[in-house]
């Protein structure tokens, strides 16, 4: 590949989403406003009468029956965490399952995913005011070769959204589409699965950038890693070399160790040796969910992660 005709463009990662995208992210939105503002109104801070504290004079008269007379007050708990969300946007996510959801459409699993963190993102600046920080990556790779100060494909990790550094158009997540921002000779390149062969440039990113006590992962993908090295011997015919899921795990063992994540594969058949499979690659709290209940599935799993951290 000629290094002079390579080249970075956001144009081939984003592309106008359809209105039945932004009606299927009102609807999903919805539902996180409404459980937002329950968890909201559960840890709203409650006065309540004790032995011991403030002096309840509007209980005074009751001192010679009870001594309840004083009063408490419980705090409000503030979250110190940064949600991340890793968005594969390998070509596979283009897949539609034909399935009418809701009366919106027929979206494509990049769609799904797009339009679940979008109404997560909206319901955590309207209801919860942004209180959990948010960063949302797309993830690919190249389906390009190179050779130059590389040899082989690039994984690429793609900063897409941020409320931290005020970003607020949480429509631009519902416009990440499969490609990788790699453009050669005017043309895409593709899109292919890194996984977490992303990883160490995210911690490394996280180091510099995060500043919350706690830091939560939330993976979304459709599929295995596809990835290959290439090398020259000598200058002489070239070997190639290519990364698996067990790549994935060691990675993932090795830079999520005590950091709380979560995978949500696409369109696992969910069987239990897929689950199995999945649970010893990405770890045991990873989730398979089909093409018809990812919704399901992905909403458990962010109402438990905001129950814990929110």
């Amino acid at each position: 590949m000629s290094k002079d005709n390579l080249s970075f463009s956001d144009e081939y990662l984003f592309q106008p989403h359809a209105i039945e995208v932004m009606n299927y992210r009102e609807l999903l939105y919805n539902k996180f406003a409404r459980n937002m503002t329950s968890l909201l109104e559960s840890k709203r801070p409650r006065k309540y009468s004790s032995t011991r504290g403030l002096l309840d004079s509007r209980r005074l008269y009751r001192y010679k029956m009870d001594d309840n007379v004083f009063y408490k007050k419980t705090s409000q708990p503030t979250s110190d965490t940064t949600f991340i969300f890793l968005i594969d946007n390998s070509g596979s996510m283009s897949h539609r399952d034909w399935t009418e959801t809701d009366g919106y459409g027929n979206p494509s699993r990049i769609e799904k995913a797009n339009a679940i963190v979008s109404a997560f993102a909206k319901a955590n600046k309207t209801v919860l005011g942004n209180k959990i920080k948010m960063e949302v990556f797309a993830k690919s790779e190249s389906g390009h070769t190179f050779d130059s100060f590389v040899r082989g494909r690039v994984p690429i990790l793609s900063r897409v959204f941020s409320n931290v550094k005020g970003d607020t158009n949480f429509d631009k997540i519902l416009n990440i589409q499969c490609s990788s921002p790699v453009v050669s000779e005017g043309r895409a390149t593709g899109s292919l699965t890194p996984e977490f062969l992303l990883l160490p440039t995210l911690m490394n990113w996280c180091k510099s950038n995060i500043t919350t006590k706690n830091m939560v992962v939330i993976n979304l993908t459709d599929g295995d890693i596809v990835y290959n090295f290439s090398k020259k011997n000598n200058g002489s015919s070239a070997w190639h070399s290519s990364a698996t899921n067990n790549d994935t795990k060691r990675l993932r063992i090795k830079y999520l160790r005590g950091i709380p994540n979560t995978t949500v594969f696409l369109g696992s058949s969910q069987d239990s040796y897929t689950e199995n499979n999945l649970k010893d690659i990405y770890g045991t709290n990873a989730v398979s969910a089909s093409d018809e209940n990812f919704e399901t599935e992905f909403f458990k799993v962010i109402n438990n992660l905001i129950n814990t951290y929110a």
